[in-house]
C-alpha cells in the first residue's frame, strides 16, 4: 500500500506545471515591484492598502490580471 501511494504521488507530480516567474508583485501600502526588466522597479500605482498577505496573478505574457 505504501509503495502504491508513493508511485501515485510520483506519477501525478510529473504532470504538474507551475506558474511562470511572476514579474509583478503588489503588496500593502499601495506599493509594488516590477521585475520585467530583470531588476526590481518600484510601483506606486497599487490600489491596495493592507498589512496582511497579498497575491498577484499575471498571464503568460506577464500582464497583471488581478491582485487580492
Amino acid at each position: 500500500m505504501k509503495r502504491a501511494i508513493i508511485a501515485i504521488f510520483i506519477l501525478t507530480s510529473i504532470s504538474v506545471f507551475g506558474q511562470e516567474y511572476p514579474v509583478l508583485w503588489y503588496f500593502g501600502n499601495m506599493a509594488g515591484l516590477d521585475f520585467t526588466s530583470g531588476s526590481p522597479v518600484a510601483l506606486t500605482d497599487g490600489a491596495m492598502n493592507t498589512q496582511e498577505g497579498c497575491c498577484t496573478v499575471t498571464d503568460s505574457a506577464g500582464e497583471l490580471l488581478f491582485y487580492t
